[in-house]
C-alpha cells in the first residue's frame, strides 16, 4: 500500500504506472486512481500494490511506482523485494483405505508441511474441498486452519481421513482440495478410495496350513 499525499498545492495526479527494474516482474496496480485526480492540500490517495512472484527472486529493486503529476513532475516510488520458493508437502497425497466392510471405519494419518525455504498460507477447507460421504477429512487435535505456515518444515499441520461405509458396496472415491496462497499451484488434491465389502465378508479360506511330507 502506498499513500501519496500533496503536501503543498493541490495538484492533479495525471498518470500511475509500474516501470519495471526487474524483466517480467509481476507487479500490479489493484486499486487506487490512475489519473486525471486532483489532490487537495494535505490530501491523499491510496494505491494497492500486488507482488505474485512465481520464481525464486534476491531481494533488490524490483521496479519503480512511477506517478506523473501537474507540469510533467515525475516522482519515483522505488519498490523492492524478493522471492522465496515454495513446495508444500502432502505426505500421504493419496490414500488408498483397501477393503472395508460395511458399517466399519478405516483411518489414515495425513501430514502436511512445508518443503522449501518458503511460507505458506493455508485456507480453511470448507464445502466443496471437502471429502463427499462416506469418507471425512478433519484435522486433529492442535490444528487448526486457517494457518501461516512457515518454511523448511517450520510448521506439521495433521489430519485424519476415514471412511465409514454403510449400504454402497465396491469401489468408491472422492477427494479433498487444499488451497493455499501459491501464485503457483494453489490447490493441491489428495485423492481417496476404498473397495467397499459387505458386513460380515472375510477372507477365503480362512486360514491355510501347510502339511510337509517327509522323504525318506
Amino acid at each position: 500500500m502506498v499513500t501519496i499525499t500533496s503536501s503543498g498545492a493541490p495538484t492533479t495526479i495525471t498518470s500511475v504506472a509500474i516501470v519495471p527494474t526487474v524483466t517480467g516482474v509481476p507487479i500490479t496496480i489493484t486499486s487506487g486512481m490512475t489519473g486525471n485526480h486532483t489532490l487537495g492540500s494535505g490530501s491523499s490517495e491510496v494505491f494497492n500494490l500486488k507482488y505474485s512472484p512465481t520464481a525464486a527472486q534476491t531481494v533488490t529493486e524490483l521496479a519503480k511506482l512511477r506517478i506523473t503529476h501537474s507540469g510533467g513532475m515525475i516522482r519515483d516510488v522505488v519498490i523492492n523485494g524478493g522471492a522465496l520458493d515454495t513446495v508444500l508437502s502432502v505426505n500421504p497425497d493419496a490414500i488408498d483405505f483397501g477393503p472395508v466392510c460395511q458399517s466399519k471405519t478405516a483411518m489414515k494419518d495425513v501430514e502436511v508441511t512445508t518443503g522449501a525455504p518458503g511460507g505458506i498460507h493455508m485456507n480453511a477447507i470448507a464445502g466443496g474441498d471437502l471429502p463427499s460421504a462416506p469418507f471425512t477429512f478433519a484435522a486433529k487435535p492442535g490444528t487448526s486452519l486457517p494457518f501461516d505456515m512457515r518454511g523448511n518444515a517450520g510448521t506439521v499441520l495433521d489430519f485424519t481421513a476415514s471412511v465409514m461405509p454403510t449400504t454402497q458396496t465396491g469401489m468408491i472415491s472422492s477427494r479433498v482440495v487444499l488451497t493455499t496462497d501459491m501464485p503457483v499451484m494453489s490447490s493441491r488434491n489428495i485423492d481417496l478410495k476404498a473397495e467397499v465389502l459387505p458386513a460380515g465378508a472375510g477372507a477365503s479360506p480362512a486360514s491355510s496350513r501347510t502339511r510337509l511330507r517327509r522323504r525318506s
